[in-house]
């Protein structure tokens, strides 16, 4: 194993440099992760923003039908997943990554600077006692030098004849004292180089190895840092890839559904007007001077005929539509008051079912609504601490009010419904009987007119009936029934079953024609349920008065209470009849 301390004991400046250039590669390294973690953010950007341009306006939500257009929203929607994908990876390399390679290349950093301080520290230690060595080795040349001079100086002192005694004496003084501070300087010079040698020693043998153990440590960390780097990024794009790889089989799955054959029908029932061909043009006969109208060859399109048979179901249906302007037009926003009366009789009738769904749905919530209410009432009538009972009429008043918004358009819509049905079915069999004559008899099949067996024909009033109370059950069914038709009436009877029984717990005047009056606590018989109008069929068994009253101003028994409900009025025979 490599041992800076033992190895590179004398190298450090290049250790120095070294560890400098590692922590410089780490602040690269980061810069690296922080630019990818940029373009994640804009790639994720540039992608929710392309999504967010192609996003389906509102004049576009009819192509919803279409499977090649809901598979490129769905393509669109998984395409802002994936951004979101890559916002969450830009996300993660930035916590996980950039930030923490920041922070450890500040701690190694200063780990460094600290461990350089101490090796200049104890650096400068060696150099200043090896200059007081220097200076002690001076002192003792210095006083070598003296001393050789002044025995010198005392030998040929005592050599010369011509010195006196005492002179002589004197050189010796000299060269003795110079040879003492000789041996002082010595020894002190001796003493030094051996605390030097020692502090040396040490110094190279222990406190350089430590420091450059420790520079060898940061260098470790150092790389440590890049390899548990790359791992972890690695792994946090291995987590999201599985993410990524859904949104990719979702796209998958979206072209897979997109069908030439279910778009093909979609246009069929977009654009199909309902109208048949044009009849066959009619001949002109110049040798009798007759003619036939010729009104349909301006018009291939004939308008319904008058003399239809229709049923006696047919004929209440007919009798239901004088009661369309008992109430006032509601101002509401939420109702939209259209009758698609300008476009063509299939695509009318598609627009009007499509219109009498969305107003189901809102019956059905607006009914829980109401459910919920009273039982909230019922739990504080019965238990009074609980809150004040009549702190929820107010909700139950706005919630009578908006059922009967919502039932009074739900019958205009039925009515257009069955308006627009029986012109098609005319038409129908306007064109089989155009198909069916003879040249010579078109005059007399175009002028010949039956007897129409509808209902008269009235400019129903408005009626001021007050809006029902909040207290009361009453059922509503946003789309009627038509099983009644299936059954055979009684001998005796007028086509009706008698489906159920109710009881008046309002007075009603009964102004409106095909309404009758009743009184409060009157007993009634159900001929026929709420078709979603806002009106009940019943009969008065005591004034044998039939007729249309108010549904909100009558309770249905308790046992039959599911007929309004569940719209299965034909299904349950009551046993007593007309």
């Amino acid at each position: 194993m490599a041992d800076w301390g033992k190895d590179l004991w004398d190298q450090y400046d290049a250790i120095a440099m070294h560890t400098q250039k590692g922590l410089e590669f780490l602040d690269r390294f980061s810069a690296f992760y922080k630019q990818r973690c940029d373009v994640e953010v804009k790639y994720a950007k540039d992608l929710k923003n392309l999504v967010k341009s192609f996003q389906p306006k509102k004049k576009e939500d009819e192509d919803g039908q279409f499977t090649y257009y809901r598979g490129f929203v769905r393509l669109t929607n998984e395409l802002n997943d994936l951004a979101g994908q890559h916002e969450r990876l830009a996300e993660e390399l930035q916590q996980q990554i950039v930030v923490k390679i920041q922070g450890q290349t500040k701690e190694l950093r200063d780990d460094r600077k600290r461990h350089l301080d101490e090796a200049n520290r104890i650096q400068k230690n060696l150099e200043a006692n090896l200059s007081q060595l220097e200076k002690s080795k001076k002192l003792y040349e210095k006083a070598y030098r003296e001393s050789q001079k002044a025995h010198d100086g005392y030998l040929k002192a005592d050599a010369n004849e011509e010195l006196s005694k005492k002179a002589v004496q004197d050189y010796q003084l000299v060269a003795r004292r110079r040879a003492e501070e000789y041996e002082v300087a010595k020894q002190d010079y001796a003493a030094k180089l051996q605390e030097i040698n020692g502090f040396q020693k040490n110094f190279y043998g222990q406190m350089i190895p430590q420091i450059f153990h420790r520079l060898q440590d940061v260098d470790h960390r150092k790389t440590m840092q890049v390899r548990e780097s790359v791992k972890v990024a690695a792994q946090i794009e291995r987590r999201i890839q599985p993410i990524i790889d859904k949104c990719l089989e979702e796209m998958v799955r979206s072209a897979e559904e997109v069908s030439s054959e279910i778009d093909a029908q979609v246009v069929v029932d977009r654009y199909k007007s309902g109208f048949d061909h044009p009849p066959d043009i009619a001949f002109f006969n110049l040798e009798d001077g007759n003619s036939v109208d010729c009104g349909t060859i301006n018009n291939h399109y004939p308008p319904a005929r008058s003399g239809s048979v229709r049923t006696i179901s047919q004929q209440e249906k007919k009798q239901r539509k004088t009661l369309i302007g008992i109430f006032p037009a509601s101002k509401t926003k939420e109702f939209v008051k259209e009758d698609f009366s300008d476009l063509p009789p299939q695509q009318r009738k598609r627009k009007i079912k499509e219109r009498m769904d969305v107003l189901h749905a809102q019956v059905i919530q607006e009914t829980n609504t109401r459910d919920a209410l009273m039982k909230m009432k019922g739990v504080y009538e019965a238990n009074p601490s609980m809150g004040d009972p009549n702190s929820v009429n107010g909700q139950l008043v706005e919630n009578g009010n908006t059922m009967h918004k919502l039932n009074e358009e739900m019958h205009r819509l039925r009515l257009c419904l069955d308006d627009t049905e029986q012109n098609m079915q005319a038409q129908s069999q306007a064109r089989l009987s155009s198909n069916a004559s003879f040249p010579g008899s078109a005059s007399s099949q175009i002028g010949g007119s039956v007897e129409s067996v509808s209902a008269p024909s009235r400019s129903p009033s408005e009626s001021n009936v007050p809006p029902p109370a909040s207290n009361h059950r009453h059922a509503v069914s946003a789309i009627p029934s038509d099983d009644q038709d299936l059954y055979e009436p009684a001998p005796g009877d007028n086509g009706l079953f008698i489906v159920g029984t109710c009881t008046a717990i309002y007075e009603y005047d009964g102004a409106s024609e095909g309404s009758i009056p009743i009184a409060a606590g009157d007993e009634l018989l159900v001929l026929e349920i709420d078709q979603g109008d806002g009106w009940t069929h019943v009969r008065n068994d005591i004034t044998a008065e039939e007729g249309f009253v108010p549904t909100a101003y009558t309770s249905l028994k308790d046992d039959e209470s599911t007929l309004y409900r569940n719209g299965n009025g034909g299904h349950h025979q009551h046993p007593h009849k007309r």
